[in-house]
């Protein structure tokens, strides 16, 4: 794992411990924008990640504006890898990349992007 202004950023098959208490049973689950862990009757559960939480989280990690990264996922350039299930990445990545979780520490927000 590596850290990218406060981002964590997991290797190709390294995958985050589960927040304690939260279960990894929705493998079912798809969700473009990633996963955020909140809390709901003291007990941590993950709900599907808003796009303002990606494009938070994406343009703290590369020093942008959030607006850039809105623009890119308006223009479809961006977020093209998607969460499957809990803590799986599957997409297609631009120019031979891969797709590898990435997590806000700041926000509980885990969610996946290309890396080449």
């Amino acid at each position: 794992m590596t850290e990218q202004n406060g981002i964590r950023i997991y290797d190709q098959g390294e995958k985050p411990q589960l927040p304690e208490g939260l279960t990894a049973d929705f493998d079912e689950s798809m969700s473009v924008f990633g996963f955020k862990i909140v809390t709901v009757d003291g007990k941590p559960v993950a709900q599907a990640a808003s796009e303002d939480d990606y494009c938070n989280s994406e343009a703290q990690r590369l020093g942008v504006s959030g607006d850039e990264i809105r623009n890119r996922v308006a223009q479809k350039q961006a977020n093209t890898c998607r969460m499957s299930g809990w803590l799986f990445c599957s997409g297609q990545c631009p120019m031979g990349g891969d797709c590898r979780i990435v997590q806000n520490p700041n926000t509980n927000n885990y969610y996946c992007s290309c890396f080449i």
